[in-house]
């Protein structure tokens, strides 16, 4: 009897598509990862750029409201700090990303002030932090 030995058995296919599912997966969780850390980038990026643009803003205010800066902090109706702002920007396609920013400034002496900014913010619920320091002074 003769036997035909041109094809696959059906052991043969099912250890190749066994084979092939690994890959695939391995693949996904590849790409799933990638698209992660990107994220964390571009929402560390952000924070950067939240960071400098308020700085700028202190650099360019007068050197008394460092300390009463409404972009900033924000205030209770008994002047005491209340939660620190949140910033809200959407990021690519995957929503609005809220960054607290907190603001500190010690006074150098007294034509000086160090003023330093941390911007917090979380992803996937852990969380990352931001800081920037400069120091303010009298002209």
């Amino acid at each position: 009897m003769l036997r035909n030995k041109k094809g696959m058995t059906l052991i043969e296919v099912m250890i190749a598509l066994t084979l092939l599912l690994l890959t695939a997966l391995a693949l996904i969780q590849t790409a799933t990862l990638a698209m992660s850390v990107n994220v964390i980038n571009a929402l560390r990026e952000e924070a950067v750029s939240v960071a400098e643009q308020r700085m700028g803003d202190l650099r360019n205010a007068p050197f008394t409201s460092t300390v009463t800066d409404p972009l900033l902090i924000q205030t209770g109706a008994s002047g005491v700090p209340d939660t620190p702002p949140t910033i809200s920007r959407v990021i690519r396609n995957y929503g609005n990303f809220p960054f607290t920013v907190t603001r500190t400034v010690t006074d150098v002496n007294t034509n000086c002030k160090q003023v330093m900014l941390k911007i917090d913010w979380s992803y996937r619920g852990k969380a990352y932090t931001h800081g920037l320091a400069t120091v303010v002074s009298k002209k």
